[in-house]
């Protein structure tokens, strides 16, 4: 194995070196890990495939139940309302409200919808701004559940990419 600085970053050129520290890392985060973790993201015509309703949607208001740093406490719940603003499937058309209840945490693989946080430990109880815009591909009924692997996404971190072809895919229904 050869170790050799470059800039600030240390750069290990040993493939099995490599492959020990993800090992290490799956068996220290294990379960979160993996259960969060897909080799695929899924196409916008999957998800919408999946979905029950598929809207644009602003966040009207939403709050968040502290996260514990015990590992044993039970997860944040995330609660948000949306307006809807686009439908292109199911029943919630323009100007319904969507309400979605999310455990996020390290033991859970919610996708919240906070753009400031990023590790949700010992993170105290908190409003969630209004405002935000996303694209939700939601399934069943309310309250519903967001997922890192539904393709929801939020209007600046992607989800404006997508717009044209799920124009697209409503027009075929």
């Amino acid at each position: 194995m050869t170790c050799r600085r470059r800039r600030r970053f240390l750069v290990i050129d040993s493939r099995r070196t490599q492959r020990a520290i993800v090992a290490a890392c799956i068996l220290i985060w294990g379960n979160a890990t993996l259960a969060c973790t897909s080799t695929d993201e899924p196409t916008v015509d999957d998800s919408f495939k999946r979905a029950a309703h598929v809207v644009m949607a602003e966040v009207i208001h939403g709050w968040r139940t502290a996260q514990s740093a015990d590992p044993n406490a039970p997860s944040a719940v995330e609660t948000v309302q949306f307006r809807v603003l686009v439908q292109w499937k199911g029943s919630y058309g323009p100007g319904a409200v969507v309400l979605t209840k999310t455990r996020v945490g390290v033991d859970a693989c919610g996708l919240t919808i906070d753009p400031e946080l990023r590790v949700l430990v010992a993170t105290p109880a908190s409003e969630l701004r209004p405002g935000a815009v996303w694209i939700l591909f939601l399934g069943g009924d309310s309250p519903h559940e967001l997922h890192y692997d539904t393709g929801t996404a939020r209007i600046g971190d992607g989800g404006e990419l997508i717009l044209e072809r799920l124009y697209k895919l409503s027009r075929r229904r």
